[in-house]
């Protein structure tokens, strides 16, 4: 399976056509209202570029805050003081994140569609977008407008409007909708070359403040970094164990050497990152890292933080210089879990029959497809591969591809309540 393989349609996001005249009613005079507040909008190409620097706080901790943007195309940076980073951006075309090691995916439904809102609104590009009032609602003691707008090939979103200055107090991206996205206590301040851009805003991951503008970006800010972590590829095939756990569950062991330190790790898809349990972690000689507010297993008390690995070897195939999570399971008989982390930048070919794994050069590997079996693209928005699937009832479900689950096709509760499904 190799992990690696995007569809991406270049009409995925239409963010330019924003030159219609504005409407003559009362969401289109809001706009207005707003633009003269701002002082600026996306047709000010001088105004609309810069490189900001910040914070975010969330929860007891802190990280850097860096943020890079040329007009709707951006590129957010948070990193730990010990650097260890998680990244977002888009391109114009799709919005892609970037993991502790720079392995990068490309983002689908309401997150990624929340990042290019939220991106219109801080670039000033809402002009001539279809406007209307929705209703009225207090935001910290105000009296707000909410501005309902719609961009083309995107969800609403509802602006909330101070009608008194024109300023944005909040936005809410798929109001009322599963998944709705809320961007709260915005605050704004002088921005690079004039005008008045954000400054501060508040989301369910944090607090964001930035104290410092400089104009302009380079195109080399705006891309996803290169990795650090890079895989020396080999043909060879590592062997596989298919643990029997009991009649009911099975797992895949992979034998495996951290710092050439050996032990045998679950070959886990569903995994958003390598782990290492401790005491293996210990014993291995990492270099630690700390912990992380943005780490998948925040909330979990045995999450111990990041960790780096000069090598990670499987077979023939060394994955260097990676960083890892540490979790703290003394009575595991595993050394861990291989994930995202190991599937990302590889082909990674896994034969259940024969019980081999051989971790390969994307560039180079050709697959083999057999007769009777299928290819399908898969979305790693999540950092695991899920794929879209029409049920006979007419249904959609997004299942999870997950090597850790014993033969078993779950789905939801509600799916099942929906009665677009059958069966018991």
């Amino acid at each position: 399976m190799s992990s690696r393989v995007f569809a991406i349609s270049a009409a995925l996001f239409c963010v330019t056509a924003f030159t219609s005249p504005a409407r003559a009613d009362d969401g289109a005079a809001l706009l207005l209202k707003h633009r003269s507040f701002a002082g600026w909008d996306a047709s000010n190409a001088s105004m609309s570029s810069w490189h900001a620097k910040g914070a975010r706080t969330h929860g007891g901790s802190t990280d850097t805050f860096e943020q890079y943007r040329r007009g709707v195309v951006f590129r957010d940076r948070l990193a730990t003081p010990s650097q260890v980073s998680d990244e977002i951006g888009f391109t114009g075309g799709y919005v892609w994140h970037a993991d502790e090691n720079a392995f990068w995916q490309v983002v689908h439904g309401r997150a990624a569609q929340a990042a290019v809102e939220w991106s219109l609104v801080q670039a000033e590009a809402l002009a001539g977008l279809p406007a209307q009032v929705a209703g009225q609602a207090d935001v910290a003691g105000t009296r707000c407008e909410i501005v309902r707008l719609q961009p083309k090939g995107l969800v609403a979103m509802d602006v909330y409007e101070d009608p008194k200055t024109g300023a944005f107090l909040r936005v809410v991206v798929a109001p009322g909708a599963v998944g709705e996205t809320v961007f709260d206590d915005i605050q704004y301040t002088a921005g690079p070359a004039g005008g008045k851009v954000i400054s501060s805003w508040t989301t369910p991951q944090g607090r964001y403040r930035i104290s410092n503008f400089e104009q302009g970006a380079a195109t080399s800010d705006l891309v996803a970094p290169p990795s650090a972590a890079l895989w020396k590829y080999s043909n060879a095939a590592a062997p596989l164990v298919i643990s029997a756990l009991d009649l009911n569950e099975r797992q895949v062991w992979v034998h495996a050497s951290v710092n050439g330190h050996e032990g045998t790790f679950l070959l886990d898809t569903n995994a958003p990152s390598i782990i290492l349990f401790d005491p293996y972690a210990s014993d291995a000689g990492l270099e630690n890292l700390g912990p992380s507010d943005f780490s998948p297993y925040v909330g979990n008390p045995q999450f111990e933080g990041y960790a780096r690995a000069r090598t990670l070897q499987v077979g023939q195939a060394v994955l260097n210089n990676v960083v890892v999570e540490k979790i703290d399971a003394p009575s595991s008989k595993l050394a861990g879990v291989l994930g995202y982390d190991a599937f990302a930048h590889a082909a990674v070919h896994v034969d259940l029959v024969k019980q081999t794994l051989q971790i390969e050069d994307p560039r180079t590997y050709a697959s083999a497809q057999p007769a009777g079996s299928y290819t399908f693209p898969i979305d790693l928005t999540d950092r695991v591969p899920a794929i879209t699937m029409t049920l006979p009832g007419g249904a959609i479900a997004y299942p999870v591809l997950d090597s850790d689950l014993s033969g078993f096709m779950l789905l939801s509760q509600a799916l099942y309540d929906s009665g677009k499904v059958g069966g018991h």
